[in-house]
């Protein structure tokens, strides 16, 4: 949903392909050879390379069109922030809840699964407050105004189980997430991802 949200706030001319995980096709050997692990999404740059993982791609296209104001620029202190806040969502937070949803794939001794996910689901508690602490008294995780960061944060905050729970714990995560919602490109990602994926 962040790599749909961000190429519409850079208005960048694209082609959206579904790719139909019920029917598996995210495992054919022409889907492989885009993605090697067979997930989704991937961005085929216009020479044909693709790039894969939603963080790369949003953070490529924020600074490939640094016009839309997505990402602070290279040497900025602000570009450190942006950075580290990234990185947490990709590789700290959307782990932990890969984990928590898919808890099989992460031991082989039986009975681990439930152990996992109750662990995973502590995490996910700790993790968010330290995003929720972030955002206190602040309008975005970087600055005065929404980064491609606040759309990521948005995106990985509506993978939580129990909603109503983490919005009771983390007020300015969804004070900021219902903020992030409101523009246009957001709004229209999320209406087509549903549409991809339901």
């Amino acid at each position: 949903m962040a790599p749909m949200a961000v190429l519409d706030e850079v208005d960048v001319e694209t082609e959206l392909i579904g790719v139909d995980a019920d029917r598996g096709e995210h495992r054919t050997a022409d889907y492989r050879h885009i993605h090697p692990l067979g997930l989704i999404p991937t961005l085929r740059l216009p020479d044909g390379r693709p790039v894969f993982e939603s963080a790369a791609i949003v953070m490529f296209l924020a600074d490939r069109f640094p016009a839309s104001g997505l990402a602070p620029a290279t040497g900025e202190a602000d570009r450190a922030l942006y950075n580290q806040w990234m990185f947490y969502f990709a590789d700290t937070l959307y782990p932990t809840y890969n984990r928590y949803y898919h808890p099989h794939q992460f031991s082989v001794e039986e009975g681990d699964a439930d152990r996992i996910r109750e662990r995973c689901g502590e995490l996910l508690v700790e993790q968010w407050k330290i995003v929720d602490d972030a955002l206190q008294g602040g309008n975005y995780l970087v600055g005065d105004a929404c980064t491609a960061a606040d759309i990521y944060m948005h995106m990985v905050s509506t993978w939580d189980k129990d909603p109503r729970a983490l919005a009771a714990r983390c007020p300015n995560i969804t004070r900021v997430a219902a903020t992030v919602a409101r523009r246009p490109s957001v709004s229209h990602a999320m209406s087509k991802h549903e549409r991809l994926t339901a």
